[in-house]
């Protein structure tokens, strides 16, 4: 048994006369194990649940002009941030999922044709854990990818 409170939300502003466009979302939770349903200590009356961290966050903000050349610019940057977590509601198995954050960036141009961009995702390059098991007793952890730079090209047939 459980109990769950929280509030969500998003958010997306537009404005045709500039180009720029701001998004977001957000989560914030209070969560506790009130009954547990094994006979064991080895769930914690109390305790938050796994996977739920007390706030998570991001923003993007975009950027889109007219070129001369008759293509669309853009500039976009995104930054994302969650509060720690844990990794298992049973004790024995339980890890702290540290609080983490990473930043995007992408720059690019388009037309109805083709697509082109340079990215840099995870820039900070930060290997924040976002999944952490035991499997025959062995430790997996799962982290965010690192820092990546790359040209991204998309053609339309």
């Amino acid at each position: 048994m459980l109990r769950l409170r929280g509030i969500e939300g998003d958010f997306v502003y537009y404005t045709n006369r500039n180009g720029l466009v701001v998004s977001g979302a957000f989560s914030s939770l209070d969560t506790e194990i009130t009954k547990s349903l094994v006979p064991t200590a080895d769930v914690v009356v109390g305790a938050d649940l796994a996977f739920a961290p007390g706030f998570q966050a991001n923003l993007a903000v975009r950027k889109e002009w007219g070129m001369s050349s008759g293509n669309t610019g853009h500039l976009q940057l995104q930054a994302a941030r969650s509060e720690k977590s844990f990794s298992d509601i049973m004790e024995p198995n339980k890890a702290v999922q540290s609080s983490h954050h990473f930043i995007n960036f992408r720059y690019g141009m388009s037309n109805d044709d083709w697509s082109a961009e340079l990215y840099v995702d995870n820039i900070t390059d930060q290997r924040a854990q976002i999944s952490n098991t035991f499997v025959f007793d062995r430790q997996r952890i799962s982290v965010i990818k690192p820092r990546t730079l790359g040209l991204r090209y998309k053609r339309s047939f």
